[in-house]
């Protein structure tokens, strides 16, 4: 009976362990995401804001 409750102790221990470390890693793709799309938002207007080299706009070489 000891030997029972032992391994039911160490069942649900494990279930806990692996729960906490899916919150974790839950919530670190949730950051990791947001920087990425926060990043990739910045990249985008900073493309919007800078003229394009070397397609035909004012000072170019034009060759």
């Amino acid at each position: 009976m000891i030997v029972l409750t032992v391994l039911f102790g160490a069942l649900v221990l494990g279930i806990v362990v692996i729960g906490v470390l899916l919150t974790r890693v839950r919530r670190a793709a949730g950051a990791l995401a947001r920087q990425v799309a926060r990043a990739s938002d910045e990249h985008r207007a900073g493309d919007e804001a800078r003229p394009l080299l070397g397609h035909g706009g004012t000072g170019t070489s034009g060759t």
